[in-house]
């Protein structure tokens, strides 16, 4: 015990004499001096703590005390309360009761690691504590050992309002910025970057470091210095538990991950979610001593159980079934190999080997290869040791594969070795082993492992039959290392990362087909798609070296990139047809139902479904995630969306896309107000503004759409000023705020944007504004050759609308001549919708009828979400009414369900007008409560609420 130094006691003392004894010092931290004290008024013992000289000099006294004050309105039994505060001395005090016993601090240096039953009874406790605290929006901000004391059995937590206090008063009286406040150890990393604008995630996060270290006896970043502890919160993954002590349970452990996910989107969002899910218990109850259930219940229960015994008997048959499952003698499963070679990247890494031996053997018909590491469990995919046989022997029958190889790379002073092993499923045994070296200096550690499984192929493939492994064992070492760097890159979302090295490769050996290839689908992510067509050419360029397949995928991604729906989906499907676990063709097959939306129902369920089977037959391949929780998001499903978005973290992506997801599961689940817009829109305000088109496909949260749309207005880049006025304005006349979309298209007109067109669109949507468009209409006149096309394609759209048939002949006419005589895209598909307005308007109901019906979205998928001619949406619309009105109701809601399903900002417009007609299709066909639905739907937008109903397909 430390002793009381006489000068700081005696003033101390000399300050408090008429209400408190103080009588020695009791403890001593980086923050204030702890004294036992006595209560004189209240007979009681009592801790008062006094901030260090220093400390206090810095921060001020008044701002500390008002902020400190907060403690004092909680009252929660795992909370220790705040008694009193002032200043003693010139030095800011509070004061709080004493509790005999120990800190949590204390017991962790005794005992090192907790009893797991233990950690997890503290943590629930101080979790309880801290969801309390939240709810009275109060975040602890240094949740760490030393704050939890132990009494009784039971947790208390301290110093609640102090780090508030700290970080407060800081904020005001010093100007340097990324102060850090809180205990390295224990700091989330959006304190260890100085983020003062911290929430409850962040005591989550400081929560799971106190319960790892309860479990581990260690804290899970350590450091020398504060700064190197600080830098691996920021940057390192978090330390698997279970290596450290495999007693913990899986739950525990995955709870862990989640906790500890670097951004605070990625975590649970509460501390009570957190706590739900830690096991309750693993001490196994002893006889006599379990639950006393009702009778009832433990019928119930014996129910549970027997239907338990059932399924468990069910799996039992299965893996008994699918273990003798006849094996295919011409599949090969490829394992990463053990071992790596340190500097060389991925190149030089087992799975990296493992890749690349899988790339090379596409042309080994009928031999099927499969990548192991697609298949093997999380704990096993990062373990740099030797794969376990019966693990490897398990995924191997699972997949039906005769064969599996693995191997190690050895790596010595002067040479590096790759050995690698054939084995045989069927009889557990080893067939075949190769090897081959080179010197450390020049090794390519790809290119060894090539060399070494090229003599394993006689053991597979028929005797003397040669395999022309050039295509890749040709290739330079900067390109292969490039090519699988991209790999990694694109595998994690990080697409613009992976276009780098995929460019790189075919610098380095223009031969590099796939690397074009995997470039180009990596550029489709990108904003404009910027060299997609240059990678698809490349990649065609050098086809004599492009495995059957990849040209297959190749002229999907092309068909793809220039909006040819129904063909691209034709060309993935039969990338599928050659092998149907090939994750990414399924995601090729999905990114053209879910941005090219080509015909037929359901476009959305569908890509859902190709999506699905991406992540399903890949876990680890990451951008399928990504459209499966926006598809979760526009349904209204945003628990499976938050379950969805931290398994994207966990691959660590590119922030574009976590920040942008981030926000959309923050709108979802805790309201506009949850997004900082302002700051989103001044920093990125280009996936801004696709994070609120997201937000606002569908009508599925409109008000937090709106808010985001009007950020990127008030952002200073005026780069993206026309894509968010059409998409505010859409949303906007969605919604029907009148008021709102007049101002903000006055707006416009002032900021110089061509926008006053809209109104014209707006009118024929039945959103209003029909004075301002037959104003415009008598502007412009009926110069109709001297308009460009989109602008004559606005005004033929409310002239047929408004019955005009010599204004839609004439425009129709001149629609015509142009296409005949330029041969654009653009202007044919102008020329056939205004002929199907024309006969529209002419009465012709059967003309009408096969003329809307032949037409099809047929823009790259920037343009059909942008430009408004594209989506087709008036004309889909107007081929549902005309069914309708000839007593189709299915085939009618069939085709308005089409603007149920896409992003498109112009079906923004047509929102009500569509799920009016949905709602009187339904009706027809007797489904009042699919009619109530798009009623519901109807009202919770122009509420401004979310939709949060299913669409009813």
């Amino acid at each position: 015990m430390a002793k009381v130094p006489t000068e700081a006691h005696s003033r101390l003392q000399s300050a408090l004499a008429d209400r408190y004894r103080v009588e020695r010092e009791i403890g001593r931290g980086g923050m204030a001096r702890v004294y036992l004290a006595h209560d004189l008024r209240h007979d009681r013992d009592v801790a008062i703590k006094v901030l260090l000289p220093e400390l206090a000099a810095s921060l001020g006294s008044d701002r500390f005390l008002r902020e400190i004050h907060i403690e004092a309105g909680l009252q929660h039994p795992h909370i220790l309360p705040l008694h009193d505060s002032g200043v003693a001395g010139g030095l800011p005090y509070y004061v709080m009761p004493y509790v005999a016993g120990e800190t949590l601090r204390d017991r962790i240096g005794r005992e090192k690691q907790l009893p797991i039953d233990d950690a997890l009874r503290i943590t629930r406790e101080v979790a309880d504590a801290l969801e309390y605290a939240h709810q009275h929006n109060v975040v602890h901000r240094d949740i760490k050992p030393a704050n939890i004391l132990l009494s009784a059995g039971h947790a208390i937590v301290a110093d609640f309002g102090v780090g508030r206090a700290i970080t407060a008063a800081a904020s005001a009286e010093r100007t340097e910025p990324g102060l850090a406040v809180g205990t390295p150890e224990y700091m989330s990393p959006e304190q260890a970057a100085g983020d003062a604008a911290v929430d409850g995630r962040s005591d989550v996060y400081a929560l799971a470091c106190v319960l790892y270290e309860m479990l581990a006896g260690d804290p899970p970043f350590q450091g020398r210095t504060p700064r190197s502890v600080l830098a691996r919160h920021l940057h390192d993954p978090p330390p698997s538990l279970r290596t450290i002590r495999p007693s913990v349970p899986m739950a525990v452990e995955a709870a862990l991950q989640t906790a500890l996910a670097k951004v605070p989107a990625d975590r649970f969002a509460t501390v009570a979610e957190f706590a739900r899910a830690l096991p309750g218990s693993i001490s196994m109850d002893g006889p006599g001593h379990g639950p006393r259930y009702p009778r009832r219940r433990r019928r119930v229960t014996a129910a549970w159980a027997a239907a338990v015994g059932l399924a468990v008997g069910l799996m039992v048959w299965r893996f008994w079934s699918a273990s003798r499952a006849p094996l295919d003698g011409n599949r090969v499963v490829v394992f990463p190999m053990s071992g790596s070679v340190a500097g060389a990247g991925p190149a030089g890494t087992g799975e990296g080997v493992a890749t690349y031996i899988g790339y090379a053997l596409e042309g080994t018909a009928p031999l099927r290869w499969l990548e192991g590491g697609d298949y093997l469990p999380a704990s096993e995919r990062s373990s740099a040791g030797g794969l376990p046989g019966p693990i490897a022997q398990r995924i191997s029958r699972s997949q039906r594969a005769r064969f599996y190889i693995d191997g190690s790379i050895l790596a010595g002073p002067e040479s590096v070795t790759v050995v690698l092993r054939l084995h045989d499923v069927a009889g557990d045994s080893i067939l075949r082993r190769s090897g081959a070296s080179a010197a450390v200096t020049d090794a390519s550690i790809p290119k060894l492992g090539l060399q070494a499984v090229s003599s394993l192929l006689p053991s597979l493939l028929e005797p003397g039959r040669k395999v022309d492994l050039s295509a890749l064992t040709e290739r330079r070492p900067d390109a292969i290392a490039n090519f699988l760097q991209g790999e990694r890159e694109y595998r994690r979302m990080r697409f613009a990362a992976a276009l780098d090295h995929y460019k790189e490769a075919l610098r380095a050996d223009s031969a590099m087909a796939i690397a074009a290839v995997k470039g180009a689908a990596a550029a489709t992510w990108l904003p404009n798609s910027i060299g997609v067509a240059d990678l698809v050419g490349a990649a065609f360029d050098a086809r004599a070296v492009l495995p059957r397949r990849w040209e297959i995928f190749a002229r999907g991604l092309s068909l793809y990139f220039v909006g040819a729906a129904d063909s691209a989906v034709t060309y993935f499907r039969r990338a599928i047809d050659v092998d149907s676990t090939w994750s990414e063709a399924w995601m090729g097959l999905g990114e053209s139902y879910y941005h090219l939306a080509p015909g037929g129902h359901g476009a959305d369920s569908l890509a859902e479904s190709a999506f699905e089977r991406a992540r399903r037959t890949d876990s680890s391949f990451t951008p399928p995630v990504f459209h499966l929780a926006e598809i979760a998001l526009r349904r209204g499903d945003s628990l499976r969306a938050k379950t969805l978005l931290r398994r994207l973290l966990q691959a660590d992506p590119d922030s574009v896309y976590s920040r942008a997801l981030g926000s959309m599961v923050d709108c979802a689940t805790r309201g506009a107000v949850s997004v900082n817009w302002t700051g989103f829109a001044r920093k990125a305000p280009t996936e801004a503004l696709g994070t609120a088109l997201g937000l606002a496909a569908r009508g599925a949260y409109p008000a937090c759409a709106r808010d985001g749309f009007r950020a990127v207005l008030q952002s200073s880049s005026t780069a993206e000023y026309w894509g968010t006025l059409l998409g505010l304005q859409s949303l906007l006349a969605a919604m029907g705020r009148s008021a709102e979309l007049a101002e903000l298209l006055a707006w416009g007109q002032r900021a110089g944007l061509p926008g006053r067109g809209l109104y014209l669109m707006d009118a024929a949507a039945g959103a209003g504004f029909e004075a301002e468009a037959r104003a415009l209409v008598t502007e412009r006149g009926r110069l109709y050759d001297s308009m460009p096309s989109p602008n004559l394609w606005l005004l033929g759209e409310w002239e047929a609308h408004h019955g005009d048939l010599a204004s839609v002949r004439a425009i129709e006419h001149v629609t015509r001549r142009r296409a005949a005589t330029s041969g654009t895209r653009g202007d044919s598909l102008f020329a056939r919708i205004m002929l199907a307005q024309l006969k529209r308007a002419e009465g012709d109901t059967a003309g009408a009828l096969a003329l809307l019906g032949a037409l099809a979205p047929s823009a790259s998928p920037a343009d059909l979400l942008w430009q408004p001619w594209e989506a087709l949406a008036r004309e889909r619309l107007d081929l549902a009414e005309l069914l309708l009105a000839k007593g189709r109701p299915a085939e009618a809601d069939r085709v308005a369900s089409e603007l149920d399903n896409h992003r498109a900002v112009a079906y923004l417009v047509y929102l009500p007008a569509m799920l009016a007609l949905r709602e009187r299709a339904a009706a027809s066909l007797g489904r009042r409560d699919l009619a109530a639905t798009y009623r519901a739907r109807l009202a919770a937008l122009r509420r401004g609420a979310p939709a949060g109903s299913p669409s009813g397909t």
